[in-house]
């Protein structure tokens, strides 16, 4: 089906859509040709999206009315870039699963020895509504504390920070 717009004194006064049944006192438009759609106003639009390269989109920006048709307008720009990937978030529960059972006990009598990381771990159960972000300062620093204190390596660091539990 084709798509027409009304163009009145210079400008469209009804945006492009199907052809209605009836206009003012006028039936069957479908069956109309174009000559006598223009007469009362009514032109073809042309709406093509122009190709564009890679990293490239097109942006409608308007219409031209010409002497027989309405033609869509568009601006070739750059694409923005794609949005970053969402912050991996665990739940405390799936987070102390990133840990082999040796690793968990280790640290959690080490907690009980030392304020700061009996304090982190804490923070990360607190943290457990919102979720955990991996990408977070406070749970990299948390994990280097785990590393300097021998209770990790930096490895696992590494395995844990991705969200990869222990095989």
């Amino acid at each position: 089906m084709s798509i027409y717009a009304h163009v009145s004194n210079g400008s469209i006064d009804i945006p492009p859509q199907e052809l209605p049944p009836s206009y003012q006192n006028y039936t069957g438009l479908q069956n109309a040709d174009d000559a006598f759609l223009q007469k009362i106003g009514w032109f073809p639009v042309i709406d093509q999206p122009p190709s564009v390269g890679d990293g490239q989109i097109a942006v409608f920006r308007g219409y031209s009315i010409g002497a027989s048709a309405v033609t869509a307008l568009y601006d070739i720009v750059d694409a923005p870039p794609p949005p970053p990937p969402p912050p991996l978030t665990f739940t405390y529960l799936q987070f102390r699963a990133l840990f082999a059972p040796a690793e968990q006990q280790a640290v959690m009598t080490a907690a009980l020895k030392n304020t700061a990381l009996f304090d982190w771990i804490v923070q990360a159960a607190s943290a457990s509504a919102a979720g955990i972000d991996m990408t977070s300062p406070i749970v990299k620093s948390g994990l280097d504390s785990l590393v300097a204190a021998g209770l990790i390596t930096s490895d696992r660091e590494a395995a844990i920070l991705a969200g990869k539990a222990p095989s």
